[in-house]
């Protein structure tokens, strides 16, 4: 499992000219910890919900990496020799969809694995589906 995440703004908080350069440890620390958290809570979940007698094989490896989600998921994935990445999708609608490119589309791009991507819960097809 391969966590990325990022301390948005430390470049500004660690420029000369932020009155907060000082802050700037204690801000990357505390982002770090509480992606730490996140990550722990969210194995904690995954193992509650799953059967009992699949537990002992469920031992997996995290990796909880600082940078870019699109980079370091690409990264870690060719360095592992992947054969599957799963990510989570996040649906950009309208304009915004036609500019910005997902981590999930640049992840799918760059590997020659194969990349399954999970749509959001919420998701809601924009075309109505007919039965047939």
């Amino acid at each position: 499992i391969v966590h990325v995440w990022e301390a948005y703004g430390e470049q500004h908080l660690r420029s000369a000219r932020s009155p907060l350069h000082f802050e700037a440890e204690n801000y990357v620390a505390s982002e770090q910890q509480r992606n730490r958290d996140a990550l722990d809570t969210y194995l904690s979940e995954l193992r509650e919900s799953m059967n009992t007698n699949a537990l002992p094989a469920f031992k997996p490896v995290c990796h909880l990496v600082k940078g870019s989600h699109r980079d370091e998921i690409i990264r870690m994935a060719s360095g592992m020799n992947a054969d599957l990445v799963v990510v989570g999708g996040v649906i950009h609608a309208g304009i915004s969809g036609l500019i910005i490119d997902s981590t999930a589309e640049a992840v799918a791009k760059n590997l020659d694995c194969s990349v399954l991507i999970i749509k959001p819960s919420a998701f809601v097809t924009s075309e109505a589906v007919e039965d047939h």
